[in-house]
This record gives C-alpha cells, structure tokens and sequence, in this order.
C-alpha cells in the first residue's frame, strides 16, 4: 500500500513539475528586474523629479544628450520638451564642479510617487526642478538601490532633500525580513524537501526528524545572511548574488554533512545528492515566487 501510494505520490509531482514548466510564460527578459520608487513630502509648490545616476550606462539606459525621443515626433510628452532640455543643462552645469560626473537618464515624473519602472540606477542622485522658481534642488548625498524593488521616501527640509530608506514589498512574501516570511519559507522548505526526499528515501521516524530539524537549522542560517545583507550591507547588488550564492553552497554542504551522519546509508545512499537536488528546487521555488508575487 506505501509503495502504491509513493508511486501515485511521484507521478502527481511529475505531471505537476511539467504542467509548470510548458504554462509559465518565458521570454528571454523575464524574471525579476530592480525597479525604484519615490515618494516626496514636504513640497508644496509644482515640481519635475529625476535621478541622476553615477555610472553612464546601465542595462537600456544611456546619457540624455538632447532633448528628443524617437516616438515625440508621433505623440507629444507628457513633460515640456524644455523642461527636459533644462535637466540636460542642469547635469553638465552640475557636473562642471564635480569629479564624480552625474548622468542623466530622461526619467522625469510631475507627481509623486516618483516611478523609474526599469533598470534604475545602482547609486544616484535625486534632482527635483521647481518651475515657479526656475530652480533646481540636488540631494546632497547619494543613495545606493536595493537589488530588485527599492522604495524611499524623501523630505524636503530646509531646503534640503532627506533619504527615509523604506522596506520594499515583495508581493505575497512582504519583506525578506518579516516573520510571516520567515515561517513561510521554512514552511515551503520543509514540505518541499519531505516530498522530493520520497524520491531518494523510505522514511523512518529518524530520517523524517532529521530533514525537518537540519532545514530548520539552516533556514536560521539564512535569514542570518539575508538580515547582514539588508541591514550590514545595504542590500547593494554587488553583494547580493556572491552572498545569496555563498548562502546556498554552505547550506547544500551543510546538509549533504549531517544527511550523510545521522541518516543510515541503506536508507539514503546518496544524501549530497538528494541536498543538492532539494536546494536548487527550492531555490527556484523562491525565485519564482517572487517574480510572481511583483
């Protein structure tokens, strides 16, 4: 009856595993893209938001040289053609005094929220144009994004513009750091490994104890990592991807270690492979997740 119910058990997961991966869509730029949204406070006057970014180029985006865009000659901005020509001048006045040059990328928004939808600047400055006064007002200090979605909220104070860094929303999982999210994931993860073990074990009360306790261990592990990269590290995107893959590696061995101690050989022969297999599938499943849950 056990092995009837097994064999019904991975042929469900199967047929599942495939119905995903032919019904998901794909295209050769999916997947989960930084994005950077603004809110200002404290402005009472009519104004034009940009930010200035401290590298030329990044993924589409190049320098605004002039104030012109392919598609203006079919449909007329939103925003003043000379409102834009004004940024350009700003950023090479600007970049006159400086030896760290500013970029200008053509982003402009009227209203809050400010909303640069794709690829925005790693680290940049926030320039606001107020056309009352023809004068412009540049954050003093630069602000470095997080990797995916990064949301601030800037006060205009004493004629000084204040980053109020704010936790970003990953759609169903909140913030990495929640505890929703923490008992999510060690949830997910748990269930996700129990089932794929089925595949490389028959349980004993020992073995099932033992995947549970080592996925609750190093989901502690994790969430250490990811707290030291939001809250140690910033979170930037130089750090994300060696970290979150330093993560994984040490959790697969630690793992496969403890698999291969205190889970009899008979039981499960090959337990850095069953670690492996089990790590780069729920590192999907997260991955997934939040490209779903934007």
């Amino acid at each position: 009856m056990y092995m009837k119910t097994l064999k019904t058990l991975k042929t469900l997961i199967i047929t599942v595993l495939i119905l995903l991966s032919v019904t998901l869509p794909a295209s050769a730029d999916m997947g989960p893209k930084p994005d950077l949204v603004i809110d200002f406070s404290g402005i009472h006057e009519p104004c034009v938001v940009t930010v200035l970014s401290t590298v030329k180029s990044y993924g589409p985006n190049q320098p605004m040289q002039i104030a012109w865009m392919p598609w203006w000659d079919e449909q007329a901005p939103a925003i003043d053609k000379e409102i834009y020509q004004k940024f350009i001048d700003e950023t090479a006045h600007l970049n006159q005094d400086r030896t760290e040059q500013l970029y200008f990328w053509g982003v402009l928004e009227e209203k809050s929220p400010y909303v640069f939808g794709y690829y925005p600047p790693e680290t940049f400055y926030v320039l606001v144009y107020f056309p009352e006064t023809d004068s412009f007002l540049l954050s003093e200090e630069s602000y470095t994004r997080t990797v995916f979605h990064t949301e601030l909220s800037i006060t205009v104070e004493n004629g000084k513009l204040l980053f109020n860094a704010r936790q970003p929303l990953y759609g169903i999982m909140k913030t990495w750091t929640d505890n929703d999210a923490v008992v999510l994931r060690l949830l997910v993860t748990i269930i996700t490994e129990v089932v794929l073990g089925m595949f490389f074990m028959k349980y004993t009360s020992r073995s099932l104890l033992t995947v549970i306790g080592v996925n609750v261990l190093t989901q502690i592990l994790l969430n250490i990592v990811i707290w030291l990269r939001y809250y140690v590290l910033r979170n930037s995107v130089s750090t994300y991807f060696p970290l979150l893959a330093g993560a994984e590696i040490l959790i697969f061995l630690i793992e496969g270690f403890v698999y291969s101690k205190l889970i009899k050989r008979e039981e499960l022969s090959r337990p850095y492979l069953y670690a492996l297999i089990a790590n780069v599938f729920t590192f999907w499943l997260g991955l997934t997740a939040v490209v779903l849950g934007r």
